[in-house]
């Protein structure tokens, strides 16, 4: 499957008008903890060929989702990867890629709304430390990205090129070292 989307910054103030707006418009589809953790592997190099390996889970169910994202290009704004996916219904996923030798390099928690507007799925996301973000993903190849940012309110200031995992990854580089 070809992934293509975009991700906005939010302030606060604009949470609830969205949430509001995609309720009334749009149609929810789940809710809750998303974790996601990212693996590479020696031999490999995921990470430095711009390739990522995810295992995701959700604080309700039980399914895991295995995915694998091919390098990103930008297509005017919009993020563009062939991905993968995996889904899993239970085992031991994360151990099984450590015997495989996977190594476990980040873990990302955020609290996701997803809708379904149309032929565009909409997620509202909040990962700490960094705030709001509104994801916008084409579920077809013509679907409008542009005309629903601009429904929604959303403008181009408002854009995010960075991955929740380079948002991490800056996070933590720019944290105070403790004085030992």
């Amino acid at each position: 499957m070809i992934e293509r989307e975009r991700k906005y910054r939010l302030g606060a103030e604009q949470v609830d008008q969205l949430r509001e707006h995609l309720a009334r418009e749009g149609r929810w589809v789940r809710g809750g903890a998303e974790g996601d953790v990212f693996f590479d592997h020696p031999a490999i190099h995921l990470q430095q060929d711009d390739r990522r390996l995810r295992l995701r889970f959700r604080d309700q169910g039980g399914v895991q989702e295995l995915t694998y994202k091919s390098p990103r290009e930008i297509v005017g704004v919009d993020k563009v990867r062939r991905e993968l996916t995996a889904v899993l219904v239970s085992g031991p996923i994360e151990e099984l890629l450590a015997e495989l030798g996977f190594k476990r390099i980040r873990k990302i928690v955020k609290l996701r709304e997803v809708y379904v507007w149309g032929n565009r799925e909409i997620s509202l996301d909040y990962l700490e430390g960094a705030g709001w973000f509104c994801e916008i993903e084409a579920l077809e190849t013509d679907a409008d990205i542009d005309g629903l940012a601009y429904e929604l309110g959303l403008t181009p200031r408002q854009l995010e090129a960075r991955t929740y995992s380079e948002l991490v990854d800056e996070m933590a580089d720019a944290a105070p070292v403790a004085a030992t």
